[in-house]
């Protein structure tokens, strides 16, 4: 029987605590879509196993059964990521690596926010991006979203370009970028207790179905709490 400690292995930071990848280890590590946490298919000291399960994954993906297998085959080498030669020998440092991020940074993953975001770039090396003030040289004055590294050895730091594979971050995030910053220049007014209310619809530019452009008053007469969950009991 599962237990709320057992459970906790589902989290992969936990669970590689206590079996952390080893020098020599071969990973199969799934690319596509690309993504700063490290999703690895497959994990064994032996090549040649490790091998045919990057086939199998790569006969599903040309071959439409499942679009999200393209893979790679690394191995561990000096605690990082190495891409093979076809003798298993580490030849030449991987774009992706198993990214440890900053725990002051890894809850922007899950929070619906346009004040900051946790997103990675092409190369899946993670980036925090938010908000910072910026003049301009005609001495207009406005706010730029902006990358900050956010791994543990590298945290805090404002960058132009990916420290991991040099790209301009600016050109390749250019549509995010618009996209948010439009949302935040347009997103209506919402009080603290419109969370809880059953006609709040969690998007910043349509929060209420009752006031679409947000309340009037510091006080709405509308709210209506959400009715709980139901709950089976034994």
């Amino acid at each position: 029987m599962d237990t709320p400690e057992n459970c906790l292995f589902i989290d992969t930071r936990i669970a590689e605590g206590f079996n952390p990848y080893k020098e020599g280890e071969y990973l199969v590590v799934q690319i596509f879509p690309i993504d700063w946490p490290l999703r690895v298919i497959h994990r064994s000291f032996d090549y040649n196993a490790a091998t045919l399960v990057r086939k199998a994954c790569l006969e599903d993906y040309f071959s439409h059964r499942d679009e999200h297998k393209y893979c790679e085959l690394n191995v561990i080498h000096l605690r990082k990521l190495y891409y093979v030669d076809f003798d298993g020998v580490p030849v030449e440092l991987s774009r992706q690596q198993d990214w440890k991020i900053h725990e002051d940074y890894f809850n922007a993953r899950c929070t619906k926010s346009l004040d900051f975001k946790l997103s990675s770039c092409s190369c899946s090396y993670p980036l925090y991006w938010s908000w910072r003030d910026y003049t301009f040289p005609n001495g207009d004055f406005d706010e730029l979203w902006h990358p900050k590294t956010c791994l543990i050895d590298d945290h805090g730091r404002e960058v132009d370009n990916c420290p991991n594979c040099d790209s301009e971050l600016m050109k390749v995030f250019s549509r995010q970028l618009t996209y948010t910053h439009m949302a935040r220049k347009n997103r209506r007014k919402t009080l603290s207790g419109c969370a809880s209310c059953k006609y709040y619809s969690d998007n910043h530019l349509l929060p209420c179905a009752v006031h679409p452009c947000g309340p009037v008053d510091d006080i709405c007469p509308e709210g209506v709490t959400k009715a709980p969950f139901l709950t089976w009991e034994k």
